[in-house]
């Protein structure tokens, strides 16, 4: 019975103790309390909640009656403390080395910078411990923390228009930070397209006229502006603008484009009448299918400060004086050395070179043979009441 006794009385402590620690678990699980509350709880029970319980067991059962009657415990109680304490403390001088502040209990550092300063850093004895402004410290040593802070300017940018390009400093959509003294940092300007990035400006001075620029040595504020333009056409243009039939050689025609002041690719195409002609796209030569009017087109590709552009001229390619009012009954073809016309009688046929020169007129009958060199030919088929057909023939 006095075991048990004794065992009770050792044991409501501890188990009052346990449930302290176990609702202080909890609490701080449950982010109840703060952070710091763990230090404080530490010392409560260090200090108060411990002694208190050590007083009251021993108001309890620390009495001259109970002292006398187990005296022989108490002195063995006695006995063993004495010697545990003997033994600590070699023991604590062997395996603790030096004495320390209290472990894993946490303090905070706060850093606010003033106006036109920045908070850079904290160091411990010249070593960065952190980029934060605030810092938790972690008291397991002595700590000497120093906040140090730098001196800051602001550098701005912008565009003239903001539908002609974007700019940014370092990061994509950022336009304004504010950077430390004697720093660098680089802007960037991107033009829209239709565009052209012509320079960075301060009011009214040029600071660049490269797109991607880096600010050196940064000692005060800084506003920037990306002038933006609109691209232009090149000056391409045909070398002949004045172009009439006589100019046709043999069925074919070259008129070639250039420019000054764009190196693009130029291409050719013929945009109207494509069933009259065909067009060599790199040289611009146009051959003859038969008669008709068509429109070539040169495209310059971009290049530069410079927008595709694109010029074109028109060409009718039907001899001056012949008009065609088509008689679908005739037939017109070539063989080897001559012209047959078929299916007309009575009718006048008139044959042009390429240049639109006469070259033979006869009569058809029937079934005609009209024999002429080897070239390309305008024949021109006319009844009696002036109806007419029109066709181009290749005699080989």
């Amino acid at each position: 019975e006095l075991f048990m006794n004794v065992f009770l009385a050792t044991l409501n402590p501890m188990l009052t103790l346990f449930l302290c620690i176990a609702v202080g678990f909890v609490l701080y699980k449950c982010k109840i309390l703060p952070e710091g509350a763990g230090a404080v709880i530490a010392k409560l029970e260090t200090w108060v909640f411990c002694p208190a319980l050590s007083f009251m067991t021993m108001l309890r059962f620390c009495t001259l009656s109970n002292i006398r009657e187990h005296a022989i415990n108490v002195i063995f109680g006695a006995f063993c403390v004495a010697a545990s304490v003997a033994i600590a403390i070699p023991l604590s001088c062997v395996f603790v080395k030096k004495k320390s502040p209290e472990r894993g209990i946490y303090r905070y550092a706060l850093a606010v910078a003033n106006s036109g300063y920045m908070f850079k850093n904290w160091t411990n004895n010249g070593t960065i411990v952190s980029t934060d402004a605030t810092y938790t410290v972690t008291a397991n040593e002595n700590t000497n923390l120093v906040a140090n802070f730098v001196k800051v300017y602001t550098v701005t940018i912008k565009a003239n228009n903001s539908a002609y390009g974007i700019v940014y400093i370092e990061t994509e959509g950022q336009t304004s930070v504010s950077v430390e003294e004697g720093s660098s940092i680089t802007i960037t300007a991107i033009p829209n397209d239709g565009y052209k990035f012509s320079a960075w400006k301060n009011g009214r001075a040029t600071v660049s006229t490269d797109a991607v620029y880096t600010i050196a040595n940064v000692t005060s504020d800084i506003e920037y502006t990306a002038n933006f333009a609109a691209k232009s056409n090149s000056n391409l243009a045909f070398e002949n603008t004045n172009i009439e039939y006589s100019d046709i050689d043999n069925g074919t025609f070259s008129n070639t484009a250039s420019s000054t002041n764009s190196e693009g690719a130029i291409t050719y195409a013929i945009t109207s009448g494509g069933e009259f002609a065909t067009i060599d796209e790199t040289t611009g030569v146009v051959t003859f299918l038969s008669i008709g009017s068509i429109t070539v087109t040169a495209t310059q590709e971009a290049w530069g400060d410079y927008l595709e552009t694109s010029v074109s001229y028109s060409l009718d390619i039907t001899p001056t004086g012949i008009e065609e009012s088509k008689l679908d009954n005739i037939n017109i073809y070539s063989t080897f050395g001559a012209i047959v016309i078929t299916g007309i009688d009575n009718a006048k046929a008139e044959i042009f070179g390429m240049s639109g020169a006469l070259i033979n007129s006869t009569m058809v009958n029937g079934e005609t043979s009209i024999y002429t060199n080897s070239g390309v030919y305008i024949v021109k088929v006319t009844d009696l009441n002036g109806n007419s057909k029109i066709t181009k023939v290749i005699v080989k």
